[in-house]
C-alpha cells in the first residue's frame, strides 16, 4: 500500500459540511478552516486521480484526516419550516452540535471539501 500526503496550496479552502435530518427537515452546518493535511492510500504507486473540489472523505480512496486547523467561519443552511429553524438556532446558541442527536436529529452526510489546488506527495515506498 502507498501513502500520499495531501496539502492544500491556499489558506481558507478546507470546508467541512455536516447535514443533519429529522423527519422532513434538514440543515447543513458549514465550517471553513485555514488549513489541513490528509493522508490518502492507494494500492499502486500511481498518483491518485483527484482534483480541486474533491470531497476527501468520499473519494474513491481510503483517506485519513491528519489535521484541520483554525476554524475561520461557520454558516447554517436550512431546509425546514420557520419554527424548526428557530429551534435549531436556539439550540446551537446554548448547546454543542454533538448533542443534537439526543433530540432525534441524525447526521446524514459529512463532507470535507478541498476547494483549491493541492500538493500530493508520496510519503512511503
Amino acid at each position: 500500500m502507498y501513502t500520499w500526503l495531501i496539502t492544500p496550496n491556499w489558506n481558507k479552502r478546507v470546508i467541512k459540511l455536516e447535514t443533519y435530518t429529522k423527519d422532513l427537515s434538514s440543515f447543513t452546518y458549514e465550517v471553513g478552516f485555514l488549513s489541513g493535511k490528509f493522508k490518502l492510500y492507494t494500492e499502486t504507486d500511481i498518483m491518485p486521480d483527484i482534483s480541486k473540489g474533491v470531497d476527501i472523505l468520499n473519494c474513491n480512496y481510503k483517506t485519513e484526516i491528519i489535521e484541520i486547523n483554525d476554524e475561520c467561519w461557520d454558516k447554517l443552511y436550512y431546509n425546514c419550516d420557520e419554527t424548526t429553524r428557530y429551534w435549531i438556532e436556539d439550540f446551537l446558541d446554548d448547546e454543542n452540535l454533538k448533542k443534537i442527536g439526543y433530540y432525534g436529529w441524525q447526521l446524514s452526510n459529512k463532507q470535507i471539501i478541498i476547494k483549491c489546488d493541492f500538493t500530493i506527495e508520496r510519503i512511503n515506498t
